[in-house]
C-alpha cells in the first residue's frame, strides 16, 4: 500500500514552484528571528555635558532665599536637612541664602519613621567527595536586611503666597550576606549611615524644585535594532555607523551619516530614528531649538514613541532654563 504525498505528487512546474515558495518561506523566517533577535540588543546611552535646567517646581524669579530648620520627628535632623538644601542652592549659585529677611522663605517637615531591620538565613544542599566518596551537606548563608523609608514636604512663600511646594520620598533598602549572622550584621550600615543617605536624596529633590542647577542629560542612541521593523523596512546601516561614529567623539561624521538616512530612507521607522539621533547631536552642539525641531519631527513621524516623547520634555526644559539663566542669576 502506497503513501500520497503531496510533494512528489506534483507537476514539475508545480513542484519548482513550490520549491521556490517554500525556500522564500524559509528565507523570510530567518531574517523574522534575526530581526528579533537584534531587537534583544541593547542601545548605547549618551550622557550630555551638564546643561543648566530651571526649577523644577516653579517659574517664579527667586533672588534670595531663607532656609528654617525642618519640623522633623526626631532631634535635630530637620536641621540638619535645612543646611543641606542651604549648602546645595549656594553651590548652584543661582539664588543668594541668607539668614534673614530672604526675598523667599522656604519651610518644610521632614519624617524619618523608624529603620526595619531583619535577620534570616537560607540553605542549600551540597555535594562533595571524600575519599573516593560522594556525600551531601547542607550550607547556611546568613543575610540581614535594613529598611527605611524617609519623606520631606516644602513650601517656598515670597511675599506671603506659596509660590512652589511639594512632596518627596525616597527609599532606602539594602541587604547584607556572610557566613554567620554576627559577620552580616557588622558589615551592615548603621542607622546614621542610612539616615544621611536619604537626608542626602531629599535634599537633592527640594534643591532641583527651587533652584536652577547643572543636570547631566540622558539619551539613548538609536542604531535601529530595538525598533519595530517588518521584512521589507530594515534599518539603515547609516543609524548604526552614525552611532558608532558619535560614540568615538566623530560627531560631525555622525551627523552626515544620519543625515543620509533622511535623504535615502523611505519608511517611517529609519526617518524618526535619524531625526532623534540628530536631536541628541544639536543637544550636544548646545543648540536647543534645532534639537527640539529634530525630536518634534521624529514625535510627528511615530507618535505616542516614549522615548521621543521624553527627549522633547528634557531638551524643553534645557532650552528654558538656559534662556531664563541671565534672569535667574544672582545680582
Amino acid at each position: 500500500m502506497s503513501t500520497n504525498n503531496n510533494n512528489t505528487n506534483l507537476k514539475p512546474q508545480s513542484r519548482k514552484y513550490f520549491e521556490r515558495s517554500k525556500y522564500i518561506n524559509t528565507l523570510c523566517s530567518g531574517v523574522i528571528i534575526c530581526c528579533l533577535l537584534a531587537g534583544c540588543s541593547s542601545q548605547p546611552l549618551v550622557r550630555e555635558e551638564p546643561t543648566l535646567m530651571p526649577p523644577m517646581d516653579t517659574q517664579t524669579v527667586v533672588q534670595s532665599v531663607q532656609v528654617q530648620a525642618f519640623s522633623s520627628d526626631k532631634n535635630g535632623y530637620g536641621a540638619r536637612l535645612a543646611e543641606l538644601v542651604k549648602n546645595g542652592i549656594s553651590r548652584e549659585g543661582h539664588i543668594k541664602v541668607l539668614n534673614q529677611d530672604g526675598q523667599s522663605l522656604l519651610t518644610g517637615t521632614l519624617t524619618l519613621g523608624k529603620i526595619d531591620s531583619k535577620a534570616y538565613q537560607r540553605s542549600r544542599e551540597v555535594t562533595e567527595k571524600k575519599d573516593g566518596q560522594k556525600y551531601t551537606k547542607t550550607v547556611y548563608t546568613y543575610y540581614y536586611r535594613k529598611q527605611l523609608t524617609a519623606t520631606a514636604t516644602y513650601s517656598l512663600n515670597q511675599r506671603h503666597q506659596v509660590i512652589a511646594g511639594n512632596n518627596f520620598a525616597t527609599d532606602y533598602k539594602q541587604e547584607w550576606s556572610a557566613e554567620t549572622a554576627a559577620e552580616a550584621r557588622a558589615i551592615s550600615a548603621t542607622d546614621e549611615e542610612i539616615i544621611s543617605i536619604c537626608l542626602d536624596n531629599l535634599a537633592e529633590d527640594i534643591i532641583y524644585a527651587v533652584s536652577p542647577h547643572q543636570q547631566n542629560l540622558t539619551f539613548e542612541l538609536q542604531k535601529g535594532n530595538s525598533l519595530k521593523w517588518d521584512v521589507w523596512n530594515l534599518p539603515h546601516k547609516g543609524l548604526k555607523l552614525g552611532v558608532d561614529y558619535y560614540e568615538k567623539g566623530l560627531y560631525s561624521q555622525a551627523r552626515d551619516y544620519w543625515n543620509q538616512v533622511l535623504e535615502q530612507a523611505t519608511d517611517t521607522t529609519n526617518q524618526a530614528a535619524a531625526r532623534y539621533n540628530l536631536g541628541v547631536y544639536e543637544v550636544h552642539e548646545g543648540h536647543y531649538k534645532k534639537a527640539f525641531d529634530h525630536f518634534r519631527e521624529a514625535d510627528r513621524v511615530m507618535p505616542h514613541n516614549t522615548l521621543y516623547m521624553q527627549a522633547l520634555k528634557k531638551v524643553e526644559r534645557a532650552a528654558r532654563g538656559n534662556s531664563d539663566l541671565r534672569q535667574m542669576r544672582v545680582q
